[in-house]
């Protein structure tokens, strides 16, 4: 009788264990994004083909509470960063992701609709201003024309690096590993260009109407053009340089 006590004594243990490990945030890595190209192979191995979105989602594990994560992808279609952004929303990171419309309505996309929802139940009880959301534009999203075909990936903090941006050819998808050959550049601090694009990022989701032109940012060689670049009514261009 004691013996069988002790079993189920251990077991409830076990069980109260479990349930505070299922229901605490986890903690971020510790991984820091380098800063320089990378590339992927889409006929080489699986580390070779996944680099680039291996890079991306290690980036996502390493931002720490209180930070911000901002993506913008023409695309989005990968279930390891949905898991990597819901989890890190649940240890207290604000995730803003932004997709070209018709790739959920053309198209059947239920990762974006479980990347969208699960920000949505993650957002009870969390303040106004550290609600995340999974949205959509159309066209260039502030234009009337053109497509929202730039990929930047920001954050505020990953790691022992702030101020993180990536930004390239790819999208967050599993295609862009095993499908395409994509390039991106990382870049942080101060001269990273995340200012630049960070203060873009947050017109994003604002207006569909055409705006004015809108200033160009940089960084040493590098420039940014930002959407639209060519004024309202006339084709747009957000794919950055």
């Amino acid at each position: 009788m004691m013996v069988k006590r002790s079993i189920c004594a251990v077991v409830a243990a076990m069980a109260v264990v479990l349930s505070l490990m299922a229901g605490a945030p986890a903690q971020a890595g510790k991984y820091t994004p380098r800063s320089g190209p990378t590339f992927n192979s889409a006929t080489g191995n699986g580390a070779a083909q996944r680099s680039i979105v291996d890079k991306i989602v290690k980036t996502i594990r390493s931002t720490p509470r209180g930070a911000h994560i901002q993506i913008m992808t023409w695309n989005y279609a990968s279930p390891t960063a949905t898991d990597a952004l819901l989890r890190a929303q649940k240890r207290g990171v604000k995730v803003n992701v932004l997709m070209a419309k018709g790739n959920l309505t053309r198209v059947d996309n239920p990762t974006f609709k479980r990347l969208r929802a699960g920000l949505d139940r993650g957002n009870r009880g969390r303040d106004k201003a550290r609600r995340s959301w999974a949205r959509t534009c159309v066209q260039s999203c502030r234009g009337r024309g053109g497509a929202a075909h730039a990929k930047f990936y920001l954050f505020s903090q990953s790691g022992r690096a702030r101020n993180v941006l990536i930004q390239g050819s790819a999208n967050l998808t599993t295609a862009a590993s095993s499908n395409q050959w994509n390039d991106v550049r990382t870049t942080s601090g101060s001269n990273s260009g995340y200012g630049f694009a960070r203060g873009s990022s947050r017109r994003w989701p604002r207006t569909s109407r055409p705006v004015a032109r809108t200033p160009a940012g940089g960084a040493g060689r590098t420039a940014w053009p930002s959407s639209p670049s060519q004024g309202a009514g006339r084709p747009t261009r957000s794919q950055a340089c």
